[in-house]
């Protein structure tokens, strides 16, 4: 009886570890997954500001050259002018309402990353990538800088300053990047 108890138990414990085993698997494969269906929706969301952002220069432009129109022109042609000026302002309002809702919708459909301040507390919520750093990765990233900042004994605070590119806003120490800031 005391090896048939065994030899029970031997296969139960191997059955028990391999069903672990499994679930773990099996856990790695969902959260593998949800990362990529994170992923699609960052890069989709990305594309749709880009494109956004592409017809806003293009309206600016436009309406660029309409007030340029302006000055030159008499009365008549003036007012056709100034409506296809405030039809330009009404499309950028529209769109920057557009861009509202996306960042909202983002929000609610993709888990946002912690930066972690000096003393344990939740700065802010990082929720989109940059090049090829994931959110994730820009957090701990962020959170590091700011640490290492912050054990810098010699830290010059009129040394932090901002620099804005193209589509973002960096925030610089010397010559390190310490994050970089855009509308998503």
């Amino acid at each position: 009886m005391s090896k048939m108890t065994n030899k029970f138990n031997w296969v139960l414990g191997f059955f028990i570890i391999f069903s672990i085993n499994s679930v773990s698997g099996q856990n790695d494969s969902v959260i593998i997954d949800n990362d990529s269906i994170i992923n699609s929706l960052l890069l989709d969301y990305n594309r749709r500001l880009v494109a956004i952002e592409q017809q806003r220069v293009v309206d600016s432009v436009k309406k660029s050259e309409l007030l340029e129109q302006l000055k030159t022109t008499d009365n008549i042609q003036k007012e056709n002018l100034l409506n296809q000026i405030r039809d330009i302002d009404e499309e950028e309002q529209k769109r920057i309402t557009l861009k509202k809702q996306r960042i909202d919708s983002l929000k609610m459909t993709v888990p946002g990353y912690p930066v972690i301040g000096i003393y344990k507390d939740t700065l802010f919520l990082v929720y989109s990538k940059v090049g090829a750093s994931k959110p994730k990765e820009r957090a701990i990233n962020i959170t590091n800088r700011i640490k290492k900042l912050f054990d810098d004994d010699f830290l010059k605070t009129d040394y932090i300053s901002f620099v804005d590119e193209e589509y973002s806003v960096d925030i610089v120490y010397g010559e390190t990047i310490i994050m970089s800031i855009s509308e998503t």
